[in-house]
């Protein structure tokens, strides 16, 4: 496992407590497959609610997008101010089956390192005001997050890994999330998916 991996996993598990501790980012950044909802708008990653300030979502809708916007002092919404669609993102797909493998996918612009992270729940943290070398939003739970798979990257990055053949994890849901480095950036985290373990 290389430094910046380390480094990630290290700061994700820290957060938990850090974030309640301290105030809201000025700014943060999310990506995720956008959705409307009742109220609104909101990203599959996370049900917190969207509010675009002057920017038109509607043509995001069904797509993995990169926002960027203040999350609210009383954590009630994230404002959006800009909006475009993600070049670089991530993707599991398959069947889910015990003994099957589950498919990923990372797209980027160019030449990168690229990193795969898991947990056993999803969760929001914004990581622009706590990590200075990490970008994006964290969509899983800093308490179970481990590092599965790291490698380096031109354009697309395709795996697979083999659901062990055990009848204990059958109905278990697994949250998994793509990163990217390209140096002397800062680790981009992408969207995530989730994958709920079948017979």
């Amino acid at each position: 496992m290389d430094r910046t991996t380390v480094l990630a996993a290290a700061a994700a598990l820290s957060l938990g407590a850090a974030v309640s501790a301290q105030s809201a980012p000025a700014m943060i950044r999310l990506v995720g497959t956008l959705r409307a909802t009742a109220q609104g708008f909101a990203l599959d990653e996370h049900p917190q609610p969207l509010v675009p300030l002057g920017v038109d979502l509607l043509p995001f809708v069904g797509h993995v997008a990169e926002l960027t916007g203040a999350l609210r002092a009383d954590g009630s919404a994230v404002d959006i101010a800009t909006a475009q669609l993600a070049t670089e993102r991530f993707q599991a797909s398959g069947n889910t089956g015990i003994g099957n493998d589950v498919q990923f996918r990372i797209d980027v612009t160019g030449v990168a390192r690229w990193y795969l992270y898991a947990a056993l729940g999803g969760a929001m943290v914004p990581l622009e005001s706590y990590m200075p070398y990490g970008s994006g939003t964290l969509w899983l739970d800093p308490a179970s997050l481990v590092s599965l798979l790291a490698g380096d990257i031109d354009r697309t990055w395709q795996g697979r890994l083999t659901v062990p053949m055990d009848p204990a994890l059958i109905g278990l849901t697994v949250h998994f999330q793509g990163a990217v480095h390209v140096p002397p950036g800062p680790l981009r985290f992408l969207n995530s998916a989730q994958v709920t373990l079948m017979p």
